[in-house]
């Protein structure tokens, strides 16, 4: 019985959907008859997650600022680990004077931080 009125029911949705395209047909001035269906959306391409990843630290300022701060954070560890190790100069001057003439200077420096011994 359910069945029966279910069935019923679509097929007089269905008319009702014919009248309908009729109608707007004649409101757009146009011959009654079936209207073209429209095509379905297409998904759209998701790009990899690396490609999501570069487009989010690039467009989104909260994250921008979190990867500089993560570079900056880094360049400073790396400083801070330059501070341990022994320091090397070299030095070249030369001077030209009207009383004493050209001279030339050369310094070497070599430095080991205390902590190492």
């Amino acid at each position: 019985m359910e069945l029966s009125k279910l069935q019923g029911l679509l097929e007089f949705k269905a008319h009702e959907v014919h009248v309908a395209e009729a109608e707007l047909s004649a409101l757009m001035g146009r011959e009654p008859g079936p209207l073209a269906r429209p095509e379905e959306p297409s998904e759209p391409a998701v790009p990899a997650e690396g490609e999501l990843q570069r487009r989010a630290s690039t467009m989104n300022p909260m994250l921008r600022a979190a990867v500089l701060e993560d570079r900056r954070a880094a360049a400073e560890a790396g400083l801070a680990k330059a501070e341990f190790l022994p320091k090397v100069m070299l030095q070249y001057r030369r001077r030209r004077a009207p009383m004493t003439g050209t001279t030339h200077d050369a310094v070497a420096g070599f430095t080991v931080p205390l902590w190492l011994w």
